[in-house]
């Protein structure tokens, strides 16, 4: 069953105006007379301001190299559901443990952890914070030392 919530949709980053997919989803936003609810921010320098200030952040890819914008979202503290595409949000959320996972093109399943998960509400910031900072250039290096460290002593 699909719920309903009263919520705003802020979208940031680069599009194109003519570009088909842009037209269908104002299409779709007009036909259900909701352009109220949803901005297009278009590309921002500090992506940060908004992500302390949002209540979610929604990942919907189909794939995904090492997304970023995931890691920035909980380095903000921001609770995230994302689409379980590959690769990466569910090595990054610890499947499922710091965020919600959906299939890939499971809308409805989609749908219902983002009100899940809006509904309920004040998560732990800290602790997505700090799965965050295991993303960090200090601590990839860290693992990256070790590893050469670790071949080093293999071979001496």
């Amino acid at each position: 069953m699909l719920q309903k919530i009263d919520v705003r949709l802020l979208i940031l980053g680069k599009y194109n105006k003519d570009d088909k997919e842009y037209l269908k989803l104002i299409n779709l936003i007009d036909e259900f007379d909701i352009r109220d609810r949803i901005k297009f921010e278009g590309f921002v320098d500090n992506p940060f301001a908004y992500l302390s200030r949002a209540s979610l952040f929604v990942l919907s890819s189909k794939w995904e190299g090492l997304p970023g914008a995931l890691i920035q979202a909980l380095a903000c503290g921001c609770p995230v559901v994302s689409t379980n595409c590959p690769s990466g949000p569910d090595e990054i959320l610890k499947y499922g443990k710091f965020g919600s996972l959906v299939d890939v093109g499971d809308v409805l399943g989609l749908s219902n952890k983002i009100i899940e998960t809006i509904k309920r509400g004040n998560s732990n910031k800290d602790e997505l914070v700090e799965r965050s900072l295991e993303f960090s250039v200090s601590e990839a290096t860290n693992k990256y030392l070790k590893i050469v460290e670790t071949v080093i002593s293999s071979k001496g």
